[in-house]
């Protein structure tokens, strides 16, 4: 049994809104794990219960990230999967990474939550670029 991957959507389009919607569902499945079970104590260490505008703004950033991560991987022409983790290590690092270290330093909070969150934004970009490699380059 094969399954050609780019077959399993009728356009491109079809192609990168499902994996917009697959990569934003799975970002944030990883977050609820990685924070309610890798990392509870920096969890408790931000402080601050998990809100409804706090769920609505965190499905629209994923929304957004799922969509620019599969319209970098697509548009540099990713030949293969290490490529694409290749690229998903360079959004985290140039993109991801800069704003998660300003804005630590600029809360004051412990060294733990600035390494569980540049963690999981690390594993969230190669996970995103997977998901790409795997649902929109076939």
């Amino acid at each position: 049994y094969t399954w050609e991957r780019r077959r399993a959507y009728s356009s491109p389009v079809q192609a990168m809104t499902a994996y917009i919607i697959v990569g934003a569902i799975a970002t944030w499945g990883l977050g609820w794990l990685w924070y309610q079970y890798l990392f509870p104590k920096v969890r408790e260490e931000f402080g601050v219960p998990p809100s409804t505008r706090t769920f609505v703004i965190t499905a629209v950033a994923l929304l957004v990230l799922s969509a620019a991560v599969g319209v970098f991987i697509k548009n540099r022409q990713v030949v293969d999967t290490a490529d694409a983790l290749r690229l998903g290590f360079k959004i985290w690092l140039g993109f991801l990474l800069p704003v998660l270290v300003t804005f630590w330093a600029s809360v004051g909070k412990s060294i733990n939550i600035l390494v569980a969150t540049a963690g999981y934004w690390l594993v969230a970009a190669l996970l995103l670029a997977l998901l790409a490699d795997w649902m929109i380059l076939g």
